[in-house]
């Protein structure tokens, strides 16, 4: 399969396949998503990423109509298909920390880093997970690591000068 990766931005892609949207080409959503010409470029998936994504949206689907058993089962079934895949590995400990089961979305979030040492998001979640166990300067030191890895990311910015304020109205 081939598809077209699509940056919107620093933290959120999409895949385009030509076949499945034959009444939209590629310049309809480069216009109305804005996404310059930079951003777009082909990638060819194996069938196993191909339908590792499908699930994985899937998944984020479920997630935000607030069905986390179907979200779950959907981003385990993207990882055994590719166990690579940091997005689902992060996307599960989500889930996890969601629920409370901080330790396991915790051993997400590392497994996803592991794989991919770039990755903002799943350093931030770690900080997350440090600052519900009330351990904030660690979680500090968590967001610091993925404003490292992206300076943009404006949740890690948000969540580390949250956290700096609870700290520091402690003392």
């Amino acid at each position: 399969h081939v598809f077209l990766r699509c940056r919107l931005d620093d933290y959120t892609s999409f895949y385009w396949e030509p076949t499945l949207a034959a009444e939209k080409d590629v310049g309809f959503y480069k216009d109305w998503l804005n996404i310059p010409d930079e951003s777009i470029y082909p990638i060819i998936l194996n069938k196993n990423e191909f339908e590792a994504i499908h699930l994985n949206n899937l998944g984020a689907a479920w997630y935000e109509k607030g069905d986390y058993v179907t979200a779950v089962e959907c981003y385990k079934k993207a990882i055994r298909l590719n166990p690579d895949y940091a997005e689902a590995i992060n996307n599960l400990g989500v889930i996890y920390s969601k629920r409370g089961n901080l330790d396991i979305a915790m051993d997400c979030y590392k497994k996803a880093t592991r794989i991919n040492p770039n990755y903002a998001a799943a350093f931030s979640n770690i900080g997350v997970v440090f600052y519900k166990q009330g351990y904030l300067q660690k979680a500090i030191e968590l967001f610091e690591k993925a404003i490292e890895k992206d300076s943009n990311f404006d949740k890690a910015h948000a969540n580390r000068d949250f956290t700096i304020m609870e700290r520091d109205s402690r003392k």
